[in-house]
């Protein structure tokens, strides 16, 4: 597994810590909790309550990359060293030596954090609690064969098992995210899905092609032209 420590800041001016979790074989992550005030009493707290989580599965932690922050002390290694995992620190002042955390951390900003205005702890524990289930649940993963962590070990769907209601856009946190419902369609039989995420002030652009027997549809939110160049320079713009 992997850790590290988020910080957020919200309107009102205060600065939020998370502490973030993801184990790198299965890419599942978790969010530890949330504090104003992360002190090492506090992080060791939270790494006790990992290891009795982790202590009903079956998979052993072998190793725990985190960083050199002071907030992470002997007591917080103790606990997983407890366990048997081995604590590897990463170079000092080197944030893409923990690129296994730092990768997920990234594409919660990306694609939550920076899109919404964090009020309170309360505001952020609920907003970062539905796209973790997102992310874990429906998110498809290039690394598991564009399958969510959370079914990482299942069969994805085919064309001929995909329900035309299924390939309908979804809407979570209010519209900042538009996934397709159940994130399991996959590049298998000749079908390819394709999640696009958007910022509700830009033009929307939410595409899913099907390539099965000559079949190809597409979606696009506001563009009203037609074509994959049309769909491209679209992109292009948005991304602009």
């Amino acid at each position: 597994m992997a850790c590290d420590l988020v910080h957020v800041d919200t309107i009102l001016l205060p600065r939020l810590y998370v502490l973030v979790f993801i184990h790198h074989h299965t890419r599942l992550v978790r969010i530890a909790r949330i504090t104003s005030n992360p002190v090492t009493t506090w992080v060791t707290q939270q790494a006790r309550n990992l290891s009795m989580e982790l202590a009903e599965q079956a998979s052993a932690i072998k190793f725990l990359i985190r960083d050199r922050d002071s907030k992470f002390t002997a007591s917080f290694d103790a606990v997983f060293a407890a366990e048997g995992a081995r604590i590897i620190k990463s170079a000092v002042r080197a944030p893409r030596a923990n690129a296994i955390c730092e990768r997920p951390i990234g594409t919660i900003r990306r694609e939550c954090l920076d899109r919404m205005l964090i009020l309170a702890r309360r505001h952020l524990e609920a907003v970062l609690a539905d796209y973790v289930e997102h992310y874990n649940a429906h998110r498809p993963h290039r690394s598991l064969g564009q399958r969510p962590p959370a079914h990482s070990d299942a069969t994805p769907p085919t064309i001929g098992d995909a329900h035309a209601a299924r390939l309908r856009r979804g809407d979570r946190l209010g519209g900042p995210i538009h996934p397709v419902p159940d994130g399991g369609l996959s590049r298998a039989d000749g079908v390819l899905a394709t999640h696009r995420f958007s910022a509700p002030t830009r033009s929307r652009t939410c595409r899913v092609s099907l390539q099965a027997a000559g079949l190809t549809g597409a979606c696009s939110g506001d563009s009203k032209e037609n074509g994959r160049d049309a769909h491209y320079e679209e992109e292009m713009r948005c991304r602009k």
